[in-house]
């Protein structure tokens, strides 16, 4: 199995849940696209980190040996979930990730969910934030 995430802490955060949950027998080889890919094309089956990432890695015809290709889709731990329902309403909270769209997905999912008591604000690389902008607290 080929995992190939966009970026490297993407990359090794997935790794280690499919390790976590895998049987020990199934080898799992992963890359980060923004690390650089392999020349050699993966076959068999491949996990994709996001629809962006899958996006690119079509753009640039490097799934094209895949026997099955997945698509990971981001989810809300629900492991921290109750120290977010303890804040208070006037808390400024950035939601950190690594692209816009997955940052911003997030807070959707959490709105979804009922957390909407608090400022939520995308942050990922890239992103001009105000300068007198205080965020109380950061969630990745």
């Amino acid at each position: 199995m080929t995992l190939i995430a966009g970026t490297e802490q993407t990359r090794l955060a997935l790794e280690k849940q499919l390790k976590k949950y895998l049987p020990d027998k199934i080898n799992v080889l992963s890359y980060a696209i923004d690390e650089g890919l392999p020349n050699e094309k993966p076959g068999g089956v491949i996990v994709v980190s996001s629809e962006i990432a899958k996006n690119e890695l079509e753009d640039l015809n490097y799934l094209k040996k895949a026997k099955e290709i997945i698509t990971a889709k981001r989810t809300i731990s629900y492991d921290s979930l109750d120290e977010l329902l303890f804040l208070t309403e006037d808390s400024k909270v950035l939601f950190v990730n690594d692209t816009k769209k997955t940052a911003e997905d997030g807070i959707k999912a959490l709105h979804k969910i009922g957390i909407d008591h608090i400022s939520l604000k995308p942050y990922y690389p890239g992103i001009k934030i105000e300068k007198d902008y205080k965020a109380d607290y950061a969630i990745t």
